[in-house]
């Protein structure tokens, strides 16, 4: 109903300045006013202060000139939130014509949190084209407490030391300084000392530059921060890879408390060391960074010349365990090897880590005692710096002689004397067992087609007769 009855009243008044000759346009008027939802808080607690400049006219809105936020020691806690309302209006003045008036409302809200105490005021102005236009009153504040210490880098080990207001979000990594591939745990949470309903998380960070794992978030809890309760909301919980050295950065996050006000964290600057080149094995990757173990293992000890059995070789550990290289395969003396099967578990709890399966069909092509040997895999471990090798033991398999593997694999095949059908063709039976043989046009067998019994004859009599029958029939049915 507001919308109608707004839309109803601005097409009278458009209605009106068409039809009455006198309409002339107000000058410009603006008015402003300030509040504080407080007349005092302590260090580190959040107030509102609102802005509402009033303006008459047909120009563009002035904005308001606030004071430093900056140099009075606030903290803006996230973009402000505005709110504009407008409308119109006609009046009839004696002898001066009639007057229409555009009214606009512009309310602006900040939500800052001081971070030293005093007592501070709020002087705010607009421009009325030259003239400076000020709100009738100031207000004061007064801020209690003391000073709050310099707040550590974002990205620490540990958590916050300073109160930051009634909501704000911490980044805590488990590490400040890692290696390329290396594990790094990054944890985003948020610290409520209200209760906020309706907060969601409106931005993630940005993990470029990472690979990027969930884990899990974790239960909520409650901390104090100096001298502070908050209650700490999990945001998210990732395992990050870097995949260059330098110094790499986490875009900040931000959340989001009901429609209006949004709150946006820091981002995260992490040093990322190059793997060293001393001690390096030949052919290393890179992908191998964490702690690892390597087995091997086969499905059955005994088996048949030209028989197949399962080769299963496992890479245990915690890293980035889906991207492993294991290397160049040894040889197989004896035995056919296929190229294997991969399949990953991943272990996901405080840390990434998992399984890697690599199974291989091999089928051993000799009898006797036949040797799978060992496997190296070549890891760097950043807990202590150095570069390892880890190796599978050797397995023996027995392999049973086969006779009709031995004389199909080491005796070769006699030739089968040729059918008479191919003697004939000239085929020779080097083929004969392999392919089937050709067929040509002159093979294929010929049947004679029947002759038809409608001959050109018997269509000429049957269309000459069928017009005579017909006249003779209706003449006998006339004299009838």
């Amino acid at each position: 109903m507001r919308t109608r009855r707004g839309f109803v009243t601005g097409l009278g008044v458009l209605c009106g300045a068409m039809l009455v000759p006198g309409l002339v346009r107000a000058a410009d008027r603006v008015g402003i006013a300030t509040e504080l939802d407080r007349l005092s808080v302590e260090v580190g607690e959040a107030f509102e202060f609102t802005v509402q400049v009033e303006y008459e006219g047909e120009g563009a809105m002035p904005e308001p000139v606030l004071p430093n936020f900056v140099e009075m020691g606030l903290t803006l806690a996230g973009p402000p939130s505005s709110f504009r309302s407008s409308g119109s209006s006609v009046s009839f003045g004696t002898g001066r014509g009639t007057v229409m008036q555009s009214r606009t409302i512009q309310t602006y809200s900040y939500t800052l949190i001081p971070s030293k105490p005093g007592r501070f005021g709020f002087p705010v102005h607009v421009m009325n084209g030259r003239a400076k236009v000020s709100a009738p009153n100031t207000p004061v504040i007064e801020v209690t407490g003391s000073a709050a210490a310099a707040e550590p880098i974002a990205g620490g080990i540990g958590g916050p030391t300073a109160a930051q207001g009634d909501l704000f979000l911490w980044t805590r990594l488990d590490k400040s300084r890692v290696y390329v591939g290396e594990q790094l745990v990054y944890t985003l949470e948020v610290y409520e000392r209200l209760p906020f309903p309706n907060i969601q998380l409106r931005g993630l960070p940005g993990f470029q530059d990472f690979w990027s794992e969930e884990l899990p978030e974790g239960d909520q809890r409650t901390e104090t921060v100096a001298g502070v309760p908050y209650r700490v909301h999990p945001g998210l919980r990732r395992g990050l890879f870097p995949q260059r050295a330098g110094m790499l950065t986490i875009t900040a996050a931000e959340v989001g408390v009901g429609m209006r006000r949004r709150v946006r964290g820091r981002p995260t600057t992490i040093e990322v060391l190059p793997l060293p080149v001393e001690g390096r094995p030949a052919q290393f990757s890179v992908n191998n960074v964490g702690l690892y173990t390597i087995e091997a293992a086969i499905d059955r000890a005994k088996v048949k010349q030209g028989a197949p059995f399962t080769l299963t070789v496992t890479i245990s550990g915690t890293g980035n365990i889906r991207v492993i290289d294991p290397g160049a395969w040894p040889e197989l003396d004896g035995m056919r090897r296929y190229d294997p099967k991969i399949e990953t578990r991943m272990a996901v709890g405080l840390r990434i880590g998992g399984d890697r399966i690599y199974q291989f069909l091999v089928i051993p092509e000799r009898a006797g005692t036949l040797t799978i040997p060992s496997h190296d895999f070549s890891f760097f471990d950043p807990a202590t710096a150095s570069y390892r090798t880890v190796s599978s033991e050797p397995i023996a398999v027995e392999v049973l002689p086969d006779a009709a593997a031995t004389a199909s694999n080491l005796t070769p095949t006699a030739a089968p004397e040729p059918t008479p059908v191919a003697a004939e063709r000239g085929e020779g039976s080097d083929v004969d067992g392999l392919l089937a043989p050709l067929i040509t046009p002159d093979a294929l067998p010929r049947v004679a087609s029947e002759t038809s019994w409608l001959t050109p004859g018997r269509f000429t009599a049957g269309m000459v007769l069928a017009p005579a029958v017909l006249v003779a029939a209706a003449g006998g049915q006339a004299l009838w």
